[in-house]
């Protein structure tokens, strides 16, 4: 059990390392972020949540992130209403607080991980911090996950599930070049 821990401590800290560097180099970064995502679940959601109250500070004007959505939607490409940028607005704001939206969207009509995916890529999309501001940010980022695994104990156990079912594995964890490969193959 404990080399299974071990492991997957590995895999977390190798997924923010790889996501910090794309951040930086600014090459790659879509590929890490869905690796980040799908390796280290509970960072990247709270780099999503922290991410987005930077961006969006308490009172800001809603309108803001209406925008924002519709350029996740037009950066997504595919076909017109392919992309839940009703369920992305209700995540972001929830995010930021504001949760009555999230109760209307069925969690079964949605991919979170896909969904944080997207929008985090937008918010680095056009916000690129240097090493010192990254490297700032992904501390405060790891305190703030820190917090939430002490403040929220079901998150540990959500986490521990998640690796046991392989999920930091999965080919959806896979840069989208290489998943599609695969199929190929």
């Amino acid at each position: 059990m404990s080399g299974e821990g071990t492991d997957s401590e590995l895999v977390r800290t190798q997924a923010v390392t790889v996501l910090r560097a794309a951040l930086l180099s600014r090459q790659g970064v879509a590929d890490a972020l869905r690796a980040c995502w799908y390796r280290h679940p509970l960072f990247a959601s709270t780099l999503m949540s922290e991410s987005l109250r930077l961006r969006f500070p308490p009172g800001c004007d809603l309108r803001l992130v209406t925008a924002f959505v519709a350029r996740v939607r037009a950066g997504q490409g595919g076909a017109a209403g392919g992309f839940p940028g009703r369920e992305a607005e209700a995540v972001i704001r929830a995010c930021l607080g504001e949760t009555a939206l999230l109760e209307s969207v069925h969690p079964g009509q949605f991919s979170y991980p896909e969904l944080g995916i997207a929008i985090l890529g937008r918010l680095f999309a056009e916000w690129h911090p240097d090493n010192a501001q990254l490297r700032e940010w992904f501390e405060h980022v790891g305190r703030a996950t820190v917090a939430m695994r002490e403040n929220s104990p079901a998150l540990a156990g959500g986490e521990a599930d998640w690796y046991a079912a392989g999920m930091h594995q999965s080919p959806f964890a896979a840069p989208m070049d290489e998943a599609g490969r695969s199929e190929e193959a």
